[in-house]
């Protein structure tokens, strides 16, 4: 599956499908989210923006995709 916001929509539909096809015993699912085709949004630390307002995306980025891989969704570098 691809997506625009990693630690958003991205988790969500791939948690979603993999707990799905977990509670209904189907064999052999898998969930596959290709790095190069998901990232998610940046805000940068700013004294001018609330506290807890920024999102490095890079951050949010990988430990999303480490989230995911612990449950099971299998990250690839790429669909090629």
């Amino acid at each position: 599956m691809i997506g625009d916001c990693t630690d958003l929509c991205v988790t969500a539909l791939a948690m979603h499908l993999q707990l799905r096809a977990n509670a209904r015993g189907i064999q052999g699912f898998q969930v596959v989210v290709p790095m190069d085709c998901v990232e998610t949004f940046d805000i940068p630390d700013d004294p001018n923006l609330p506290p807890g307002a920024a999102h490095p995306a890079d951050f949010f980025h990988d430990v999303w995709l480490y989230h995911l891989a612990s449950n099971n969704i299998r990250i690839v570098r790429t669909l090629s």
